[in-house]
């Protein structure tokens, strides 16, 4: 899933995520904390309980690293994609065409 959302998602689809992050990210470090993320969340949804299970779900899922936040850039210029995968339309990315691309970029290593 990482590599489709690395290598398969369009630029449009990464720069409105991107737009999204900087919006979350409150002070502009690149890493949304479980608070940003819950504020947001909350916003959204109008619903704290709710936005506290989606953050939470979120938390588990998305943050590869371990490291308690979800990031969006890495050092050194790489990008890490744990926001991305958090927000991506998972059913649009898993598209059939998509794995079969993947799959034979794989395949022809």
């Amino acid at each position: 899933m990482m590599f489709i959302v690395s290598q398969l998602m369009t630029k449009k689809e990464k720069d409105d995520l991107r737009l999204i992050f900087m919006a979350l990210d409150k002070n502009g470090d690149g890493a949304l904390t479980q608070e940003e993320l819950l504020e947001g969340y909350t916003k959204l949804y109008g619903n704290k309980e709710r936005a506290k299970a989606e953050v939470s779900y979120l938390m588990e899922n998305a943050d590869a690293d371990n490291n308690g936040t979800i990031d969006y850039s890495g050092t050194k210029g790489r990008v890490r994609v744990e926001f991305l995968l958090a927000m991506a339309n998972k059913k649009k990315l898993l598209s059939k065409s998509n794995v079969k691309q993947a799959f034979d970029l794989f395949d022809s290593v």
